[in-house]
């Protein structure tokens, strides 16, 4: 049955949809979807339905290859999760070494402690950066975390997991005055406004795309309204900074009188 709009939900706006369903028990039971597009929600939602509804799982003797259950996770990420091309490539990527290491017709149900150590010890052999055997690694355990969600993989997760860490240190370091110019000049005009607001704010991701226009005051501040942390929501006096009063004047020029200031940047 349809997934209707009645059956969909978010708790916060902009954010994932939840959604929920009958149990062949007659038990309504709410699932969150992880898309943010109501389409997308709405088959996930089907998917989850669908699988519900389904026969049992399989046993623990049955044999489930590799390549079934990444091939499963990479459908569902390009089908239902819509992630973009680049993001695919990526995952694809990654899949291939642990295809080619742990083999594609290998029984993820046969997997035993110690499977995720081998994995590592056999990439760093091969020269492999350990950050770069993190991500291969989070792409085999969503691999088989759907495959767990599909009834496929009876395992445990945890007990395949290795302390393995990136390791991984970010580079501390500011664009000087004549890589920002050449930056913008490199861009699409589209792009050059969204950019150097995030330079002279240094607003996360999520705060630069909910900025109305009441948060601005030229007068005034300049209002970041974040939520990952504490001090997240923070105020900018514009009078001390003459570059960012002169983007804003500019951006509230020509931005709509309702919804985010700056335009979408969809990847």
């Amino acid at each position: 049955m349809p997934a209707s709009n009645d059956r969909l939900y978010r708790k916060k706006p902009g954010g994932t949809f939840y959604g929920w369903y009958y149990l062949p028990d007659g038990t309504r039971t709410y699932v969150c979807t992880w898309c943010r597009d109501q389409k997308a929600a709405a088959a996930a939602l089907r998917r989850l339905e669908r699988e519900a509804h389904s026969p049992a799982g399989v046993s623990k003797n049955q044999a489930v290859s590799l390549e079934d259950a990444l091939t499963k996770f990479l459908s569902y990420t390009r089908d239902v999760k819509r992630r973009s091309p680049e993001t695919l490539r990526s995952y694809t990527v990654k899949a291939g070494h642990l295809l080619r290491l742990l083999g594609a017709n290998s029984n993820i149900n046969a997997y035993k402690v110690g499977l995720e150590e081998g994995y590592v010890t056999a990439r760093r052999a091969e020269g492999a950066g350990d950050n770069t055997i993190h991500h291969e690694l989070v792409v085999l355990r969503a691999g088989l975390k759907r495959a767990t969600r599909l009834g496929l993989f009876t395992g445990s997760l945890e007990r395949l997991r290795t302390d393995h860490s990136p390791g991984y240190v970010p580079r501390r370091r500011f664009l000087k005055p004549e890589e920002y110019g050449a930056l913008l000049r490199a861009l699409a005009a589209k792009r050059r406004t969204t950019v150097a607001f995030m330079v002279l704010t240094a607003a996360r991701d999520s705060e630069w795309r909910s900025v109305m226009r009441s948060h601005v005051d030229l007068d005034g501040v300049l209002v970041l309204p974040g939520t990952k942390t504490e001090r997240a929501w923070r105020r900018l006096p514009l009078k001390n900074s003459p570059d960012l009063r002169a983007l804003m004047k500019d951006v509230l020029a020509t931005a709509p009188e309702t919804g985010p200031l700056l335009g979408g940047w969809s990847n």
